[in-house]
Formats: C-alpha cells, structure tokens, sequence
C-alpha cells in the first residue's frame, strides 16, 4: 500500500495535524517501512519485522518522543507520529504472529523482493480490496489537495502556480494593477 500510506499522511495534514508538518506526517505514515525495508534489504529480514510488532512500535515511539523533548521539538509530535504508525499497521492489515511477536513465535517469512510485492500489489488482476482503497484512498488526498489548491486566493493562484512549474521558463506575474 505506498500510495496509501503516502495519502493518509496528506490527508491527516489536511483535516486533522494542521499545525503539524506535511513532512512529518507523511513520512510518519511510513514509519514502520522506514525501518523493517532497510533491514529486509541488508540482512534479509521481513519487510513486515520488528517495527511492524507492538513491542517494536512502543520501542521506537518512545525513543522518538524522548527525542523529541530532547531536541525541545512540538510535544504534538509523538502523538502524531504514534497515530500513523498505528495507521500504517492497519493499512498494512499486519498479521497476528508479526504484530504480537515474539509471543505468537517468529516473523514469517516471504522470499518475494519488496519491488515484486508491489508490483503484484497494484497489477494483478482483479485487483484486491486493499488495493482499490489504496488507489481511493490516493485519488481522495489528491482532489482534496487540488481543492486547497483552488481555494488559493486569486492574487497568489499565478505566482505558485509559474514558481511550481517544472521545465519551463519561470515568468512571474504582476498582481499590482
């Protein structure tokens, strides 16, 4: 589910963490992957591993909010990155033996690379319930960032929109009449 994790984070910035950082909140939705990825391409462990179990969560959670008061970060931070965490789990639909381990035993194993799962993920036909939310859920966090978007006053609309174009000559408007 990456484009689902990446709208849940666009989306919560939108309608519920205002104050916080799109950044923030969409590498939080990815927060698990931030660490199990890594460890599954260097030592060949699960992509769902310790960050994706409660234990590992509670674990970085609470290093990240130690720190976040360390650094005098917001105090609002840990919560929001503890709520997508929680997010990406049920996104992910993390299985039991993962998500309680070590008590159900150990991580199960998948010999499919991360690259193939995703492509599967997204091309096998019919497409699964999950994946249909995933597209819903991305093709929702983008109307609702056109809609922020055309809601920009009418003086500052032609200015973003020449400073975001990509390739092109850059010609910046005069709003003053």
């Amino acid at each position: 589910m990456v484009f689902g994790h990446a709208a849940l984070g666009s989306l919560g910035n939108q309608f519920v963490f205002r104050r916080a950082p799109l950044a923030l909140c969409v590498v939080a939705a990815f927060g698990p992957d931030w660490i199990d990825k890594p460890l599954k391409l260097l030592f060949g462990l699960p992509g769902h591993g310790i960050a994706h179990s409660l234990i590992g969560g509670a674990l970085f959670l609470t290093l990240f909010a130690l720190l976040c008061r360390r650094a005098r970060l917001p105090a609002s931070w840990p919560l929001v990155v503890a709520l997508f965490w929680s997010l990406h789990l049920v996104c992910d639909v993390v299985r039991a033996p993962v998500l309680f381990w070590p008590f159900l035993g150990a991580f199960p194993t998948v010999d499919a690379s991360t690259a193939e799962m995703a492509w599967r993920f997204y091309t096998v036909a019919p497409l699964s319930a999950l994946a249909w939310c995933d597209i819903a859920l991305t093709a929702l966090a983008v109307s609702a960032r056109l809609a922020l978007a055309a809601s920009w006053p009418p003086v500052v609309r032609p200015v973003l929109a020449n400073r975001l174009t990509i390739g092109k000559e850059r010609h910046f408007i005069d709003t003053k009449p």
